[in-house]
């Protein structure tokens, strides 16, 4: 690690900063080990693709000595190579792109994409993959239920004893897949009393 952005003794067992260390140089030890943190799994990736690349069979016995299990190397190994740095993405961590790292490129950009501008953690991202695994063009499952149900939930709404009862609006917004897009929709159904007559569903 940089000692410029980590003054003082960092070891296996623990770091200790130098007394003299001023605010701001805590304020970059911070965020240093925080980017460690977040980057040693690519770093680790990287260097097993490198060692490979340069040095054939033998790059192995190097980090057989290591307290790494296989599996972490060789998740390590395989999302370095899928997401070459130019396509990973700062806002989200190492384990949101593991979640997708075994779908077609296109389809890992869409939801990376979403999990992005959502901010979704990334059991979020897993329980969204799996909604969306295999609908295709088609409505998820959750969505299609939503949509029956729709005028039923917003004719118990308008019975339900409201100060108004003249009017009952129930919405729900949805994102879907289109080709490889997200749609944004809101779905609303209006119940209005017109002469005595209910309904309204758009």
């Amino acid at each position: 690690m940089n000692n410029a952005l980590l003054p003082g003794n960092y070891s296996e067992v623990g770091y200790s900063p130098p007394p003299e260390m001023e605010y701001d140089e805590y304020e970059r030890a911070v965020a240093a080990l925080r980017s460690f943190h977040r980057s040693v799994l690519w770093a680790l990736g990287d260097l097993l693709n490198f060692g490979e690349g340069k040095f054939g069979e033998s790059y192995a016995q190097v980090v057989e000595g290591t307290d790494y299990d296989l599996d972490t190397l060789t998740r390590a190994q395989r999302l370095s190579r899928t997401f070459p740095p130019e396509r990973r993405r700062r806002e989200l961590s190492w384990g949101h792109h593991r979640e997708v790292v075994d779908l077609p490129p296109a389809k890992q950009e869409v939801l990376l994409d979403h999990a992005e501008r959502e901010h979704l953690s990334c059991h979020a991202l897993r329980g969204l993959r799996r909604q969306l695994q295999g609908t295709g063009t088609k409505l998820p499952v959750e969505v299609e239920a939503m949509l029956r149900s729709a005028p039923r939930e917003a004719q118990s709404l308008y019975t339900s004893g409201m100060e108004d009862g003249d009017i009952a609006v129930w919405t729900r917004d949805v994102t879907v897949v289109r080709e490889q897009r997200w749609v944004r929709a809101t779905v609303t159904v209006r119940m209005e009393d017109v002469g005595g007559t209910h309904g309204d569903v758009s």
